[in-house]
């Protein structure tokens, strides 16, 4: 056990959807969905500091005001540590949200991945040799046609798609979810 309870997050009541990943320093990190009285979603994330836990920044949303967070990721690599998760702006739409710790504060990294018609879920994130994100998601249309899986690569300065929506099968209406990322030797993705 490495310390006590940590608390849910200012003004939120309750927590749940965590994920762990060692940091930069090798030390655990810890990120949560944090739900307010009011039901309102932001992701918090702690790291072990070897006697305590410590805040990295406060609650994180990429739409204040529209507080819907889910499923966040951490992903660790070449001395940077990133978080994912899927929020909406206010709409129905769900969309990826990259940020990256400077090591005082959380940045976005660039614009969302997702489309602008989807509901996005199920993060996968891996960091390159190059520091360099990269995600997979489960996407399905705002008509609730088929799931498929999508991936996307940080350049430094955008988001790209690496190849078309991927499915295991050619049928109609054919869907695909909870997508595995991992890196080759070589840090080309490799997809379950």
């Amino acid at each position: 056990k490495l310390g006590g309870p940590l608390s849910v997050g200012v003004g939120a009541t309750s927590a749940d959807q965590s994920s762990i990943a060692l940091g930069p320093s090798g030390r655990p990190v810890v990120a949560w969905v944090g739900v307010d009285a009011a039901g309102g979603k932001n992701v918090y994330v702690r790291e072990w500091t070897g006697s305590t836990w410590n805040n990295l920044g406060g609650a994180l949303s990429a739409f204040p005001g529209n507080t819907q967070a889910i499923g966040p990721v951490l992903a660790s690599g070449a001395g940077k540590l990133f978080v994912v998760w899927s929020e909406s702006d206010g709409g129905s739409i769900q969309r990826p949200q990259v940020f990256q710790w400077s090591g005082t504060a959380w940045t976005p990294v660039g614009t969302s991945p997702g489309g602008g018609t989807q509901y996005s879920f199920a993060m996968s994130l891996v960091v390159d040799g190059a520091g360099n994100p990269l995600l997979a998601w489960h996407e399905a249309q705002v008509t609730f046609g088929p799931t498929r899986v999508r991936v996307a690569r940080w350049t430094g300065s955008a988001w790209a798609s690496l190849g078309t929506y991927l499915t295991a099968s050619s049928a109609p209406g054919a869907t695909s979810y909870s997508p595995t990322l991992a890196l080759d030797n070589k840090d080309q993705p490799v997809v379950a």
